[in-house]
């Protein structure tokens, strides 16, 4: 599943991901962190290919089974939470999506107290995403800023990620 997710085969993903769901599963049963860390990449899928409610359900019943087998500040949980903020989003449903946002950033801060893991970056820009699609622009500002920082830092000036960064900037800047 996650050659074909890298090469773009979605259809082929979701078969693969499917097929190893149901393999896990009679092996470990249901609640085992391996069967919610995989339905986790099934909703990836589902999310890039605008299947947002079959997204939605995946990364719950992945958040479900991770919390309960691993707790609810382990670092796998992360991305779940995240991927179901950005579904949240995309329906419009932005009031649901910050609270995600926002565990996310606990879970990675508690997890890379030095603040600059790419994951750390990735969710600021998440949640200034958000923060900029309702109208906070200073928050958002202030968050693109925290991940323009982590992001310059890592992969350089002239990185497309900071490109996108200044960008996201720019579209805040240009509602104020």
């Amino acid at each position: 599943g996650m050659i074909s997710k890298k090469k773009s085969d979605y259809s082929s993903a979701v078969s693969y991901y499917e097929r190893a769901l149901s393999v896990l599963e009679a092996s470990y049963g249901r609640r085992h962190p391996m069967v919610g860390a995989l339905m986790s990449e099934l909703a990836d899928v589902f999310r890039k290919t605008d299947r947002f409610d079959d997204a939605e359900k995946s990364y719950s019943s992945s958040i479900d089974i991770l919390q309960d087998t691993l707790g609810a500040l382990h670092p796998d949980l992360a991305d779940p939470l995240n991927g179901l903020a950005l579904v949240l989003k995309k329906k419009g449903f932005y009031a649901d999506a910050e609270p995600l946002h926002q565990k996310c950033l606990q879970i990675i801060t508690r997890a890379f107290p030095k603040g600059d893991h790419p994951k750390t970056a990735l969710y600021l820009n998440g949640l200034a995403d958000l923060k900029r699609k309702v109208g906070d622009f200073g928050s958002a500002e202030e968050l693109y800023q925290q991940t323009l920082k982590i992001t310059e830092a890592r992969l350089g000036p002239d990185h497309s990620e900071v490109a996108e960064i200044l960008n996201n900037l720019g579209l805040v800047h240009k509602k104020r």
